[in-house]
């Protein structure tokens, strides 16, 4: 599911803006977790945590979300799931500096070397991508992989005790609130999908 998000954010780019498709999706995620909060009777202790909810989700859903999906405009799928595989890598390499027990080892460094490699080798026939402005939609979809990084660093050193189903419904509240009303600034006036092969990429 997660690699293929990309087919599916450039599908319903054909009838929305990058920004209206990040308002949906987060909407869409509230929403869904609303129904597994009810269900579980479970806690969010937003107030405890609210700070955090929000400094996470401008790393983990406003900064990446709107980064790729404006990204795939101009690169294909297949590019930004490659692009997009780097996250895990910088992260590694952020550890190294901001994580004290998570240091690079010859192990680490053999691993990241291999990983950045496959990058290279996947991407070398790809670099173009068929669009003039592919150069761009490559760097912003690293900035996505960036900000992903940076969200798991953050994530690392300050959700301990927090329940990652209040993690992941604390940053998609804050992400609605901060994406909707850019989006209607920017792209508005929102309407609902009219395809529904829309409707599913939206929910997908």
């Amino acid at each position: 599911m997660w690699g293929s998000v990309y087919l599916w954010i450039k599908t319903a780019s054909q009838e929305f803006g990058p920004l209206t498709i990040v308002a949906f999706r987060v909407v869409l995620g509230v929403v869904g977790f609303l129904v597994i909060f009810l269900v579980l009777k479970r806690k969010l202790f937003f107030r405890q945590h609210w700070k955090f909810f929000l400094v996470l989700s401008i790393f983990n859903i406003v900064l990446p979300f709107s980064l790729i999906a404006w990204s795939q405009q101009f690169i294909s799928s297949g590019m930004s799931s490659i692009l997009n595989s780097t996250s895990a890598l910088m992260t590694l390499v952020l550890a190294h500096w901001l994580i004290p027990d998570d240091r690079l080892n010859s192990a680490k460094v053999i691993g990241l070397l291999l990983g950045f490699g496959g990058v290279v080798v996947l991407m070398s026939n790809q670099i173009a991508d068929g669009h003039e402005n592919a150069l761009l939609g490559q760097a912003a979809m690293l900035g996505g992989a960036f900000c992903y990084a940076c969200g798991a660093i953050i994530a690392r050193r300050n959700a301990k005790g927090i329940a990652p189903e209040a993690i992941a419904m604390g940053q998609a509240i804050f992400g609605a609130l901060v994406m909707v009303p850019i989006a209607l600034a920017v792209e508005g006036p929102f309407h609902l999908p009219r395809q529904p092969l829309t409707w599913l990429a939206l929910l997908w």
